[in-house]
């Protein structure tokens, strides 16, 4: 089994280019369906009921994918290696932007184009709105930034951005339990709770091997 997964992070590592591709037109179609979504709510046709029943899928996505973005740094820390998380973060990046492309989609189709479209207010009213809101508009920066010229132009600053995602998965958490969706928020907690763990047993972990560093030059 252990030889399949190397051949398959091999697999991944050889073919990154045409993945990449694969994700770059996921990314292109969700912009197609927030804009046909657009018309066919403006002139009520069938599409528009099909791409409306999907819109709760789509958040469902964007959870999925920031869980998978948040995995390969939790096991990292837990200091467990395997090559599925190497292909995690062969990807991640890209994940991200998936993250919030999900997300955007999501929003559009429940909230922005039919508010806009039928002169409402874009002011959330209710809690999971608020909080909806909140989680897209903190990924923006990450999706933003999640090139190699941002890398590069941000240096150090670039790490500490993306750290925002620890604060994002607890938000999007209150967006799914606002909602009373308790498997999705169960599975949301238990990721933001691994993350809070794997990040103080790594704080710990660091502190021991600096002591003992310490300790041995006396």
């Amino acid at each position: 089994m252990q030889k399949f997964f190397l051949w398959l992070q091999t697999f991944f590592a050889a073919n990154k280019a045409t993945f990449i591709r694969l994700f770059q037109i996921v990314y292109v179609l969700l912009a197609l369906t927030v804009t046909l979504f657009a018309y066919s709510f403006s002139v009520k046709n069938e599409i528009f009921l099909f791409i409306l029943n999907l819109g709760n899928k789509f958040g469902e996505l964007a959870l999925l994918m920031l869980i998978a973005v948040l995995l390969p740094g939790i096991f990292g820390r837990f200091r467990f290696r395997h090559p599925l998380i190497t292909i995690g973060i062969m990807f991640r990046r890209y994940m991200g932007i998936l993250a919030f492309m999900f997300g955007f989609t999501h929003a559009s189709i429940e909230f922005f184009v039919p508010t806009i479209l039928t002169g409402g207010s874009l002011i959330p009213s209710d809690f999971f709105e608020i909080f909806g809101l909140i989680t897209l508009l903190l990924l923006f920066p990450l999706f933003l930034t999640s090139n190699d010229f941002s890398v590069k132009r941000l240096g150090k600053n670039w790490k500490t951005l993306h750290k925002l995602v620890y604060v994002i998965i607890w938000v999007i958490m209150l967006h799914v339990a606002f909602q009373l969706k308790g498997t999705w928020t169960l599975l949301a907690l238990l990721t933001a709770s691994a993350e809070i763990t794997s990040l103080f047993y790594d704080w710990r972990l660091k502190s021991t091997v600096k002591q003992g560093s310490e300790v041995s030059k006396i």
